[in-house]
């Protein structure tokens, strides 16, 4: 399932060149490594 957020969350980033989010969202991620299973990433709402 994929979360859907409001706003980014502190410590998380934007991910630049994913082109496969719906218009008015942002995919973003929490900064840890994938490999390290503390991975979390979820759409975000653009302000508009």
């Amino acid at each position: 399932m994929i979360r859907v957020l409001d706003r980014l969350p502190e410590g998380w980033r934007y991910l630049n060149g994913a082109t496969t989010a719906p218009l008015g969202y942002r995919w973003a991620c929490n900064n840890k490594s994938r490999f390290g299973g503390e991975y979390r990433h979820a759409l975000v709402k653009e302000d508009r």
